[in-house]
């Protein structure tokens, strides 16, 4: 039985591949959750550090899966890049997927 790939790519939307083009890694956290860097989030929607992406959809690719390894999502969570004090969190996104993640090779 396969697994589902963990690693996945933030890339420019329609791009159906992690090729040409990667902003950024992300980790899969759940069927359909990835965690990424909220920089990562911005730079692929071409908003600057300040600006937030709101509900926008970006596309999460996954290098090593079996097939489709390209899905839309949506940022879900947002916690901003800038100083973390007190222990509060910082430059990290949450994604939403639209369906699972695909399966890994191998």
């Amino acid at each position: 039985m396969s697994e589902t790939s963990g690693v996945c790519a933030i890339v420019p939307r329609g791009q159906n591949d992690f090729r040409p083009r990667v902003f950024g890694m992300g980790i899969l956290v759940g069927d359909r959750e990835v965690v990424t860097c909220a920089h990562v989030v911005l730079y692929a929607l071409g908003l600057g550090l300040r600006e937030s992406p709101g509900a926008a959809g970006v596309r999460v690719c996954f290098p090593f899966a079996n097939r489709f390894p390209c899905i839309d999502g949506t940022v879900e969570r947002w916690f901003p890049t800038g100083r973390s004090t007190d222990g509060d969190v910082s430059d990290v996104a949450v994604i939403r997927l639209q369906k699972d993640a695909p399966c890994s090779d191998g």
